[in-house]
């Protein structure tokens, strides 16, 4: 019941309403940091945050509760969530927080905890916070001002950390040999990654253009970034670019469109990365970790290679988790949560696409060319709006969708959101067309049973 707190990743909802009330940040952030002082006394504890109005208050609202805890404050200010995850390792602090929503509009937000080694919390982790928070309830010091007090576009980078993190990804992703005529397009979505890109824009040896880089507070996300990929799509074929990157709001994510506007989504990256890996000997246990949702067709290419795809539940921490238990070097998710091999991994979008521009510049071959032996099986995603969350092994049409997939060679995955209201339904198979309508039968039939009255279903 009490880590009900905790969604997918981390505490998110609508800022000044539970949990993201002043009172429920607090009590959450005085449990996180008491936690990591007793294993590291002394040390501060990292704040940074992205570009959202909302951000400053809950800033203050931790700042309170870092205060009473008696644990040095670190403000980090606007830092995409991995740079923050890198910089906890690397300045020695006992623990941090991104405030962020990621993808989710600009009136959302969450706190995103990390561990002193720069690791998302684990389960049992989360659940000892969210039952503390429910036991020991905080009064909050800062209530009487609002999520919106500052108002918009009040936020500071620290540029030595912005430097670190940006010099760091440079060394990772050495980019000789890249031809200086490469013309890159990067949508930052008016997000946390916006400072980092301006500053490749600055020394970037090739012809690389920002977009979406203006945040105002309240332009996160909206109409751009990884979650509208046909926008820096369009970009790319105004520019008459190679190559574009989307990023979400806090940089953990990435998609990628090439020149023809072909989007390339997180499994489509892990097969590039997973192949110029297994070259080299560098792909540890011949295996890559992705989630419940990772595309069959991956699956079946990467078997070709004697590549082993190893499923996590949804969520950049499962697959954290699961690549540091078998020291693995790859993994990720297809909304664009990629995990490369490193001493604080979490998802980069940024790393992600550099990552890609090195093998381009390495194996000087085009994007095409790195792709051809990719073919994703036909999906489709429904996302049904879910006031009701009865247990899906009750509800009939799961069954009957699950075996009307396994007939054919497909499958299904149906499951509650952790971050919003929603029932996802994704289904694959090589003939998807020819179940349409057996499909969408079943799928309106789950409608009723988890919202009441005639609301549409949502497909993306």
């Amino acid at each position: 019941m009490a880590n009900r707190l905790f969604g997918t990743d981390g505490i998110r909802g609508r800022a000044g309403v539970y949990p993201l009330d002043a009172s429920t940040i607090q009590a959450a952030t005085e449990a996180a940091a008491a936690r990591a002082a007793a294993r590291l006394p002394g040390r501060p504890f990292l704040v940074a945050r992205d570009t959202r109005a909302s951000g400053p208050w809950i800033t203050r609202q931790v700042a309170a509760a870092l205060e009473r805890a008696g644990v040095p404050l670190l403000d980090a200010g606007v830092l995409p969530t991995p740079a923050a995850a890198g910089l906890i390792l690397d300045l020695g602090c006992c623990g941090g927080m991104v405030i962020s929503a990621s993808h989710n509009p600009a009136e959302d937000n969450g706190l995103k905890f990390f561990t002193d080694r720069g690791f998302k919390l684990s389960t049992a982790e989360e659940a000892a916070i969210a039952v503390r928070v429910v036991e020991r309830p905080v009064p909050a010091r800062t209530s009487a001002e609002t999520p919106l007090a500052d108002g918009s576009g009040r936020f500071h980078v620290a540029p030595d950390l912005l430097g670190r993190y940006v010099a760091g990804l440079l060394n990772r992703c050495p980019l000789d040999g890249l031809p200086p005529t490469t013309r890159v397009v990067i949508d930052c979505a008016h997000g946390a990654s916006t400072p980092a890109v301006l500053a490749l824009v600055d020394c970037a040896a090739f012809r690389l253009q920002a977009i979406c880089a203006e945040p105002d507070g309240f332009n996160i996300n909206r109409d751009c970034g990884a979650t509208r990929p046909e926008r820096v799509a369009a970009a790319v074929a105004a520019a008459r670019a190679d190559l574009g990157f989307a990023l979400d709001g806090d940089g953990d994510r990435i998609m990628a469109c090439d020149a023809t506007g072909r989007i390339l989504d997180g499994d489509a990256l892990l097969y590039v990365f997973a192949d110029h890996l297994r070259s080299r000997g560098q792909l540890t246990g011949q295996t890559v970790v992705g989630t419940v949702m990772t595309n069959l067709g991956l699956e079946k290419a990467l078997a070709g290679w004697g590549i082993r795809l190893e499923r996590t539940p949804v969520g950049d921490r499962h697959i954290q988790a699961r690549m540091l238990d078998g020291a693995l070097a790859l993994g990720g998710e297809p909304s664009g949560h990629l995990i490369l091999q490193s001493p604080a991994m979490t998802g980069d979008g940024l790393l992600a696409g550099l990552f890609l521009l090195h093998i381009l510049a390495v194996t000087r071959r085009p994007l095409a060319d790195l792709l051809a032996g990719y073919q994703p099986f036909p999906s489709r995603v429904f996302n049904l709006r879910a006031e009701r969350k009865p247990p899906l092994e009750s509800l009939p049409p799961v069954r009957a969708l699950d075996a009307l997939l396994a007939r054919s060679g497909g499958r299904t995955v149906i499951r509650y959101s952790g971050t919003e209201p929603l029932l996802r339904i994704m289904v694959e198979a090589r003939e998807l067309e020819s179940l349409q309508s057996a499909m969408d039968a079943l799928v309106e039939e789950l409608k009723g049973m988890v919202q009441p009255g005639d609301s549409a279903a949502a497909e993306n």
